[in-house]
């Protein structure tokens, strides 16, 4: 990223804005104090975790987790699963993603680098399950629980990417 950065300054190109994306999941993802006992090592976790830009990243993390503090418990999972969708929402230039009791809201910043014709297949394709809104957003219903929310959304994701 800041190889591609530094070309496009040299050539004079503009910068896009880099996209923070705030993911809303109807459960709270952290590092309990139980499995990570120390302050220290959990906070350094989290930093770790923050700096993350690749999937395959969180990939190792977790099994670095499953090797030194065994299973993770639930909280531990849905942060993991968090930070893998920011990685991919801020790749695909998503403002915001919400899982709500059954349905899923995806709103696009400026400039998102997803394809119409992605969108318009993907909206063929889940007809009367997915609409796209005004606001730059789509909307998903997905049946199920949070889990299989989730596995949708990450789905939805990678076709749009």
């Amino acid at each position: 990223q800041l190889i591609a950065s530094t070309i496009k300054e040299l050539k004079g190109e503009p910068e896009e804005p880099m996209v923070e994306p705030t993911i809303r999941l109807p459960v709270e993802g952290y590092l309990p104090d139980p499995y990570i006992a120390d302050p220290n090592v959990r906070l350094s976790f989290y930093k770790r975790l923050a700096a993350f830009e690749q999937s395959d990243q969180v990939v190792e993390f977790e099994k670095e987790l499953l090797d030194r503090f065994g299973d993770l418990p639930v909280p531990a999972w849905w942060l993991l699963r968090a930070v893998e969708l920011k990685i991919l929402a801020r790749r695909l230039k998503i403002k915001e993603i919400v899982l709500r009791k059954d349905r899923i809201r995806i709103t696009f910043a400026e400039h998102s680098p997803i394809q119409p014709e992605k969108v318009v297949a993907l909206l063929k394709r889940e007809k009367g399950r997915l609409r796209y809104l005004p606001e730059e957003a789509l909307e998903y219903e997905v049946p199920g629980g949070p889990k299989e929310r989730l596995a949708a959304l990450r789905n939805l994701l990678l076709h749009l990417a």
